[in-house]
């Protein structure tokens, strides 16, 4: 057997993203519209027969951006649950990894490696798991794993695992600014815990989803302007407190033309939504001779389709 193919992994942006409560089990409840963007990692396996040894060998490479490699990473989870899963042994999966989103960014780049790498698993033993049982190995690798396998844009309720696809906001302009800082997951949700958590507790969120979803106009501008009012991001309160340049880059962000401007996930990256490819060309320049020596990431892009 010899199997080699890549695959785009997408990054996403949170258009909002509240917390509506807590699990028996302590996992925060979520409600949130995850929409892909352009930009993307590429994830590319190669399976071969381990010829010396039963045994699967699992290996990885990264290319691309710096990140922080601790020597484990989403992608080797995700092969390593996927291979137990079909009961799969002797061989060898190596994967590379060319990193171009952000690490510790809140664009899910983790989550879409890991989703690229079990499409592309999947794919090199013959589709042996349908969606739905990727989605769910997805799962135990991160709550994000099973948007990345579905893609476009979609309101995302419990720990992330119940979808409902609404209509994409396709060809939106999108600005991506990250200072030169990274926020843990597991740290912002703590943070969010200490400062919001009780409150939470006692009093759950409910939310109906005719004050935040457009589902009639076809354009995706308009849609923006029609719900934006009702949209936002929790970690926002908790994140700008430790670090006021995010809100220092949203207040650019609104201050040279966006028309929308939130954190994605939880942080650091902050987006603006733009009406227009000139609007966002502007900003753009704007956010280079304003940023650009500071070592901040910034990328122009625009929203996707589902796959």
């Amino acid at each position: 057997m010899r199997f080699e193919k890549q695959l785009n992994a997408y990054a996403k942006i949170n258009l909002f993203l509240y917390m509506s409560g807590y699990r028996d089990d302590g996992y925060h409840l979520l409600y949130s519209l995850m929409q892909s963007v352009e930009l993307s990692d590429v994830v590319r396996i190669s399976v071969s027969e381990n010829e010396s040894s039963d045994a699967n060998v699992l290996s990885y490479s990264l290319s691309g951006l710096l990140i922080n490699d601790t020597g484990r990473n989403s992608v080797m989870d995700a092969i390593e649950l996927y291979m137990n899963a079909v009961s799969e042994n002797g061989y060898k999966v190596h994967a590379n990894i060319d990193k171009r989103i952000p690490d510790r960014a809140g664009l899910g780049g983790g989550s879409a490696d890991a989703a690229a790498a079990l499409t592309l698993i999947n794919e090199a033993f013959s589709n042996r798991l349908s969606q739905e049982s990727l989605a769910e190995l997805g799962l135990a690798v991160g709550a994000d794993v099973p948007f990345a396998l579905r893609g476009g844009a979609v309101l995302c309720r419990g720990v992330g695992e119940i979808m409902n696809d609404v209509p994409p906001f396709s060809g939106l302009h999108i600005l991506l600014i990250k200072p030169d800082i990274g926020i843990s997951t597991v740290q912002a949700y703590q943070a969010f815990d200490r400062i919001r958590g009780e409150s939470l507790r006692q009093s759950p969120r409910t939310f109906d989803d005719v004050d935040f979803i457009d589902d009639f106009s076809e354009d995706v501008v308009l849609r923006v302007n029609n719900k934006k009012a009702s949209w936002g991001n929790d970690f926002e309160s908790v994140a700008f407190d430790s670090f006021p340049v995010l809100s220092d880059i949203k207040s650019f962000l609104l201050n040279n033309g966006a028309i929308y401007a939130s954190m994605s996930g939880s942080g650091s990256t902050m987006f603006g939504c733009y009406s227009d490819e000139k609007s966002l060309e502007t900003a753009f320049q704007e956010a280079k001779n304003r940023f650009g020596s500071t070592g901040f990431f910034i990328e122009k892009t625009k929203t996707v389709p589902r796959k």
